[in-house]
């Protein structure tokens, strides 16, 4: 009797094993089978230079989602950014009007000092501390414009996307920017697409939120960026000068350095800008 026990347990242990395996096949079978059922769409990923070359786009990551989901990211992304883009927006156009009238202030300076005989010394160094404020102003209104690029860019809604959902279907393109990935049947869908091209001096960047059909090209004229076409999301960044490492906090603080740094002469300088 008691050497029947332990063949009782493996008997058991067995059982259990061959029911998991059942199982994760008939979850398999489920997959297959799902996926044969959907319906198989093709397109091609290239866009068009300003010399009118046509450049096919390899490699392009290329997903399916639910169109609702998309949408659903667009609003929340909309909303969570509204406050931060203004903020940034008026800054960008602060620090551009501020740097103008610096920059007009040095060379106004520049030119009474050369018109006068006596070459006072101080005018010369009031000129160049100026020109130093009018240097600073202009770098940071272009790191103001990076994050403003970005705010107002198409990486926001993709990345809120990727984190929030799981597409229904993924693949990439060949080396002719060619395509064929498999959607369900059931519901309403968009491709949701991300290439890249490197230029000689820049990487460019291509992104594309569209409504599926049989046979879809993701070119120039249905980006994110295109001002009209078949796209769900419309972006008035520059997803080619969007600058995601550049944060609030940060362009907060070298405003306030250049602040303390100028204090003698900021004053005068910002009761010109537009506030």
């Amino acid at each position: 009797m008691c050497d029947g026990a332990p063949l009782s347990t493996g008997a058991t242990l067995a059982s259990r094993k061959v029911k998991k395996l059942l199982h994760i096949l008939f979850i398999g079978a489920i997959v297959i089978s799902g996926s044969a059922n959907g319906r198989e769409i093709t397109g091609q990923v290239f866009i068009v230079t300003k010399e009118n070359e046509s450049v096919d786009l390899g490699s392009a990551s290329i997903s399916i989602y639910l169109q609702d989901q998309v949408q659903s990211v667009i609003e929340s992304v909309d909303a969570d950014l509204k406050a931060d883009r203004k903020k940034t927006a008026d800054l960008a156009s602060f620090t551009q009007q501020a740097y103008k009238t610096a920059s007009q202030a040095s060379d106004q300076l520049w030119n009474d000092a050369i018109a006068s005989s006596s070459r006072n010394r101080n005018v010369f160094k009031a000129v160049e501390r100026v020109r130093s404020l009018a240097k600073d102003l202009l770098y940071l209104e272009r790191t103001i414009r990076g994050r403003l690029n970005f705010l107002l860019g198409s990486a926001p809604y993709f990345r809120k996307l990727n984190e929030l959902y799981r597409p229904a279907a993924s693949t990439k393109s060949d080396a002719d920017g060619k395509f064929s990935i498999s959607v369900p049947d059931a519901g309403e869908f968009a491709i949701v697409a991300y290439a890249e091209r490197q230029t000689f001096d820049k990487t460019e960047k291509y992104f594309w939120v569209v409504p599926v059909a049989e046979r879809i090209d993701l070119s120039s004229d249905n980006q994110t960026s295109a001002t009209s076409g078949a796209s769900l999301l419309h972006v008035v960044g520059n997803d080619d000068l969007a600058d995601a490492t550049v944060t609030g906090d940060a362009i907060q603080a070298k405003f306030d350095e250049i602040k303390n740094k100028y204090a003698d002469i900021f004053p005068a300088v910002a009761a010109s800008a537009p506030h």
